[in-house]
């Protein structure tokens, strides 16, 4: 059984993903582009007032002490103009949430294979593409996120019912995370497979592959996702920039981007040591 060597993989992953960002950079632009352009389209629309409006009548029901010191209005001046503007845009509300939702997960389709593919074949990255394997890709994600947004629910329904409630819903939440990582880590593999057209790798076969390796692979992600805070939380102070949102959500995507990154090299890493050992035991993990 091979032994995946994680802090080794988390260490090259961590040196492409940062040297490289100018190649992810690249072959995010054209997503970027689109994401600015439909963004500018529904702001014009008035739904960058709407999202302020939400945000504020959010914050100042939280903290009303401070929303004045944030330049907030009353809850009582708030509060008329966001449902005025609700009903004024209506089903147009719905119709952004679902189209921002299905650009940011075509271009983190695209753009993970692309550099699935650079990073193990050492292939030139396209300018776009989103054909057989993107598309798959994108179905993949969609369907594991479903499964582990269905178990969350399920699993803070539950904690509901026992009446776990205040500061102790953090813990729990932050617990129900950590088990959900657990149960899906064996199952990633499925992703670099997909990107370099290996179709033998099903997510049954992903689970059979890391057999023995679980707890590696699974402290590994949660080292990466620890590693990556930097850019979260980075990405979190972006969106407190004074800028429009035509500006802050394409850098938001592209953060995300970086940090998709440096899982996904990850996996390929791991993805190559699993099905291509090296011969040689001294040889060392492939990457």
């Amino acid at each position: 059984m091979k032994k995946l060597p994680i802090i080794v993989s988390i260490r090259a992953a961590l040196y492409y993903t940062y040297a490289n960002i100018g190649l992810i950079a690249k072959v995010s632009a054209p997503w970027l582009g689109i994401y600015a352009l439909y963004t500018l389209g529904f702001s014009l629309l008035g739904i960058e007032e709407y999202l302020y409006l939400q945000e504020a009548v959010a914050f100042v029901t939280e903290f009303p002490r401070d929303g004045r010191a944030m330049g907030y209005d009353r809850l009582e001046v708030l509060i008329p103009k966001l449902e005025a503007i609700t009903a004024e845009l209506g089903s147009l509300i719905q119709v952004h949430d679902i189209f921002d939702k299905l650009i940011r997960l075509v271009a983190y389709g695209s753009v993970a294979v692309a550099m699935h593919r650079s990073f193990v074949l050492d292939e030139e990255l396209p300018i776009m593409s989103f054909e057989g394997r993107e598309f798959k890709y994108t179905i993949y994600m969609i369907i594991y996120m479903s499964v582990i947004g269905g178990l969350s629910m399920l699993l803070l329904a539950l904690a509901g019912i026992l009446g776990i409630d205040g500061a102790l819903w953090g813990v729990v939440y932050g617990i129900v995370g950590l088990v959900l990582l657990l149960l899906v880590a064996r199952f990633l593999l499925v992703f670099p497979a997909i990107a370099l057209g290996n179709a033998a790798i099903t997510p049954l076969k992903s689970w059979s592959l890391t057999k023995g390796n679980g707890w590696a692979l699974y402290g590994g992600l949660l080292l990466v996702i620890l590693s990556s805070l930097p850019i979260s939380i980075f990405k979190v102070t972006v969106a407190k920039i004074a800028l429009p949102l035509v500006v802050i959500w394409p850098a938001q995507l592209l953060l995300s981007m970086i940090v998709l990154t440096f899982i996904l090299v990850f996996l390929s890493i791991c993805y190559q040591n699993l099905l291509f050992p090296p011969k040689d035991e001294n040889q060392g993990p492939l990457y």
